[in-house]
């Protein structure tokens, strides 16, 4: 456990149909890190968009780190 936690949530056009399992998010400053996404379920999809939210642990690492 590590009390470093992080989450937010994005809005895609493609449906993720592995949602669930963990997957490595980069962002745009190039840090990365794992996590678990998931499908918001406040939010129903909407013409070709797709509402998802993700929980990560951990520090979010620079690209060297992986």
């Amino acid at each position: 456990y590590t009390k470093k936690r992080w989450w937010g949530d994005f809005v895609t056009g493609r449906e993720i149909k592995d949602a669930g399992r963990s997957f490595t998010l980069e962002l745009s400053d190039g840090r990365r890190g794992e996590c678990f996404v998931r499908q918001n379920a406040e939010m129903l999809p909407k013409a070709d968009k797709f509402f998802y939210h993700f929980n990560g642990r951990g520090k979010l690492g620079s690209r060297r780190d992986f």
